[in-house]
């Protein structure tokens, strides 16, 4: 029997591969121009900040440009630093939404049930347990009185982040489902829980749920 890829696999293949084939390209043409890759994007940002400091203040925006120009190098330099760990994170987040729009599509043809695996609802969906060892490594990383360690630590960081924030939202959907509010309500809070400071709570508890089980959807098995 053909076995299937989970959800979060679907999301990383479909994230990490376009990814994968530029990064290849990319690196092939910087190779043989010779130029260093942080440079490049240090100087494009730099550039850009300037370019939009001009603008806002030639439409009268002198607050704007005054908080543009106010960004100093060191801003922009880990900010490019972090770009890696930024980039897969969106590409991984927007293949899952994908993912869950074209599932949902698929779903309502009809003989759908025949090509589409029975799969769970997000609200009692959750990362592999093992990954949170990926979280502790990179949290590891930042001890150490290394830039290179620390600039990659952070990397990995807005990575694990990143899925942790989908399990806590996960979680947040399991207790709003037991609340018995319609999708349009849970939708309405999930992107009021976004917008606002609460997203880094979300985090931490998508986090602790890999050893609390607040859902119970995790069997012996898993657990150990």
């Amino acid at each position: 029997m053909r076995r299937r890829l989970k959800p979060e696999h679907v999301s990383l293949v479909g994230g990490l591969l376009p990814i994968i084939v530029i990064g290849t390209v990319l690196a092939f043409y910087l190779v043989r121009i010779g130029k260093n890759p942080l440079t490049l994007v240090d100087e494009y940002l730099r550039v850009s900040m300037a370019e939009a400091a001009r603008l806002y203040a030639s439409v009268g925006l002198t607050e704007m440009a005054a908080a543009v120009t106010s960004l100093s190098d060191r801003s922009i330099h880990y900010f490019a630093r972090l770009l890696p760990g930024i980039i897969i994170a969106m590409t991984v987040a927007q293949a899952a939404f994908c993912y869950g729009i074209a599932r949902a599509a698929i779903a309502r043809r009809p003989g759908a049930d025949a090509v589409l695996p029975a799969q769970p609802p997000l609200s009692s969906w959750h990362a592999p347990d093992t990954w949170v060892w990926g979280l502790i490594g990179a949290l590891a990383l930042l001890v150490i009185p290394d830039e290179t360690a620390k600039l990659t630590g952070w990397n990995f960081v807005v990575l694990f982040a990143t899925l942790y924030l989908a399990q806590g939202i996960a979680l947040v959907d399991y207790f709003l489902r037991k609340m018995q509010l319609r999708a349009l309500a849970r939708g309405v809070v999930h992107t009021i829980i976004l917008a606002l400071p609460t997203i880094v709570f979300v985090v931490a508890l998508g986090v602790v749920d890999v050893w609390a089980d607040f859902r119970k959807v995790r069997g012996p098995a898993q657990k150990t």
